[in-house]
């Protein structure tokens, strides 16, 4: 963060007051050249946090207007740098000239967020805070708001902190006693252990309001996470690989899809980058003497390759990847106009025990409205050829809160995929992704109370059947502020899920759009290694990419001193 970065911190329409926001080094540089003080001090002279009346001059120093500025000495300020703020009327005229004296006198263009991204790195907030802000900034009733400023206030991250130590701390016992049964260790009781996830439960419904199915819901993802949590060890990683492909590019999608229409040109040259990088990834990874716990092919949609492709890359994971102790196979068949029996024995044959059918709803006007070119029935046809075919782990997925959908139509979709009795059913919550069809174009959407009795109809049907939640998340801009569950018949938990959800172990990352999170919990520390999103560019960026994967063994093996 060497660069000074400017913005408007209020919105363009025309009010009586606007706020143009700098923040960095040689802040008060920058300020000097745009406001000049009544008083005829220089900025640093003036008193921080203290409102000072002058001019807002534009490049040629003439008035662009009368203003209060008040400045923010680093590390105490918003951003941990120094930090000043111009109040002006808030003309976009005014707004805009303010803006372009300031980016004349040496300041960026902020990017969105980024006052409070730097917030972050700084360390004058963590993460839930600065998430917080967002939320605070986009709430839409009192309720939001004050949840929003709950969490800001750090009262969230205190909570979680004391549940987690909590919970660490009888993990940890349990560990010493498994570990060293000869030493006068106390035994972790089964009680001690309901009491303790009671009293967390507990704590979310009196502090953060949360209904008591939901904060039981949260604890019973904690369990099954504990559970996986377990059995982790420190030579193990997990590997997710993106075919960023899909026939179509859905409504709701923001994900790093390419149309294969468009750019099959793009998918051989892509797969033999991807083949190179499973090489180069597979020699660090023995080098730090890792092997693989769980692998994820995702994407896009990975079925979209050929059945040839598919086994490629496939022989490619088995010849070059540490997976000789590998638990778990999982490959996203997602959609039905890209599964044929071709493909799904390609997938039995190298291996892969489980996969995705993505149905999303089951009712064809909905289907047609998000851009899918099939049927309800296309899905039906696609789930009875994976089982024939011999697939005994299938999720499958739904999206409440659709374009066009109803409360009929998702309990019909529901009940649709609860008759097939697949070993996973992830419903999610529609979010409105900046990127997505539906953000730019708009549709007509459930309301969030209608989606929210979708999501409790699920909650009520797949407890009733049987089902188990074992991993649960947020995303921005949820329809009426709901969740994603993951839930599973008893046994049936996807490890790669809840270690990549809860953040439990080093995911490596190949191909386009993946993230590597290399996470070191000793440390308690993530680092993120982000490769290109679009095809294009990963192939572009390649050298670049497989030298990252190169340094893997260097982050792993201990520091020679």
């Amino acid at each position: 963060m060497s660069d000074k970065i400017a913005a408007i911190a209020t919105g363009r329409a025309r009010t009586g007051i606007g706020i143009l926001r700098l923040s960095g080094p040689d802040t008060l540089a920058a300020l000097d050249r745009v406001f000049r003080a009544r008083n005829g001090r220089p900025a640093g002279a003036q008193q921080p946090r203290s409102m000072v009346y002058g001019d807002l001059l534009d490049r040629s120093g003439s008035v662009i207007d009368h203003v209060l500025c008040v400045r923010f000495a680093g590390p105490n300020s918003y951003t941990g740098e120094n930090c000043a703020e111009i109040h002006c009327h808030g003309s976009p005229v005014v707004l805009n000239a303010g803006l372009a004296a300031l980016l004349a006198a040496g300041c960026r263009q902020a990017r969105g967020g980024e006052f409070t991204q730097r917030a972050f790195l700084n360390g004058r907030m963590d993460l839930i805070q600065a998430e917080s802000v967002a939320d605070l900034i986009d709430a839409e009733t009192a309720e939001a708001a004050k949840n929003a400023v709950c969490q800001l206030d750090g009262v969230l991250s205190r909570t979680i902190a004391g549940i987690y130590d909590g919970l660490m701390a009888m993990a940890a016992r349990f560990y010493a006693v498994v570990d060293y049964p000869d030493e006068d260790i106390e035994d972790v009781q089964r009680q001690e252990m309901l009491d303790t996830l009671s009293r967390a439960q507990r704590e979310l419904e009196r502090d953060f309001r949360v209904s008591p199915v939901r904060a039981s819901l949260a604890v019973d993802c904690a369990k099954a996470s504990l559970a996986v949590d377990r059995d982790l060890r420190d030579d193990q990683v997990s590997v997710y690989i993106g075919v960023p492909f899909c026939p179509t590019r859905c409504a709701y999608c923001s994900f790093v899809s390419a149309d294969v229409g468009r750019t099959l040109k793009l998918v051989e040259p892509y797969l033999e980058g991807v083949l190179r990088e499973i090489a180069v990834t597979g020699e660090s990874l023995r080098r730090a003497g890792k092997t693989v716990h769980s692998l994820y092919v995702g994407g896009g949609t990975p079925t979209t390759l050929s059945a040839s492709q598919l086994s490629q890359l496939l022989e490619a994971v088995h010849r070059d990847l540490p997976v000789e102790h590998c638990v778990e196979y999982t490959v996203e068949a997602g959609r039905p106009d890209t599964i044929d029996r071709e493909k799904l024995l390609a997938l039995r044959e190298a291996g892969i025990g489980r996969i995705s059918i993505n149905p999303q709803t089951l009712e064809d006007p909905v289907l047609q409205a998000i851009g899918r070119r099939h049927s309800a029935k296309d899905i039906l046809d696609a789930y009875a050829l994976a089982r024939e075919v011999g697939f005994e782990s299938i999720n499958m997925d739904l999206i409440a809160g659709l374009p066009r959908d109803s409360f009929e139509g998702f309990c019909r979709s529901l009940n649709g995929v609860l008759e097939l009795a697949p070993e996973n059913i992830t419903v999610h919550t529609l979010a409105l992704k900046k990127g997505s069809r539906l953000m730019e174009q708009g549709g007509a959407l459930p309301s969030g109370e209608e989606t929210a009795r979708m999501l409790d109809y699920s909650l009520e049907r797949l407890s009733g059947k049987g089902y188990l939640p074992y991993y649960l998340y947020r995303q921005k801009y949820m329809s009426g502020s709901l969740e994603n569950v993951g839930w599973c018949l008893s046994g049936q938990e996807s490890v790669y899920n809840i270690v990549m959800m809860e953040e439990l172990q080093t995911v490596v990352s190949i191909g386009g759009g993946g993230v590597t999170k290399l996470v070191d919990r000793a440390a308690g520390t993530i680092v993120r290694q982000p490769n290109p999103k679009y095809p294009h560019d990963y192939l572009a960026a390649l050298d670049r990419v497989l030298a990252q994967k190169e340094e893997l063994a260097a982050y792993f093996l201990p520091t020679e001193h």
